[in-house]
């Protein structure tokens, strides 16, 4: 009875070791600092509207729009836009999944 109480601890202990192993590791594994959430917030099309970021970045002098994914490269190095992000302490670039919001200085360089 004692062996058999023995083998099924050490079956017990080796198969929670298994079962746990990934968190076990994390705590050998250091966290990257300065990842405070997610670096995109998903949000409805008409979000900048009904959340008056449109009007505050219009007041501040700036043209916003929706922008595909694979043109996102060429309106920010080449067009002088810039990602909407919202305030901090998060930072966190606006989406609706497909279309990333995007604001440029009036004025500045042509889209």
């Amino acid at each position: 009875m004692n062996r058999l109480l023995v083998v099924c601890t050490l079956l017990g202990g080796l198969a929670a070791t298994v079962c746990f192993w990934d968190k076990i590791c994390s705590w050998f594994i250091p966290r990257k600092s300065g990842a405070i959430g997610p670096s995109e917030k998903l949000v409805d099309f008409r979000y900048p509207q009904d959340s008056g970021l449109s009007a505050r970045l219009s007041a501040q002098g700036f043209e916003v729009c929706w922008c595909e994914r694979g043109k996102i490269s060429r309106r920010i190095d080449l067009e002088g836009w810039e990602y909407v992000a919202e305030e901090a302490p998060l930072g966190r670039k606006l989406t609706t999944g497909d279309l990333i919001l995007l604001k440029k200085k009036l004025g500045g360089r042509d889209a």
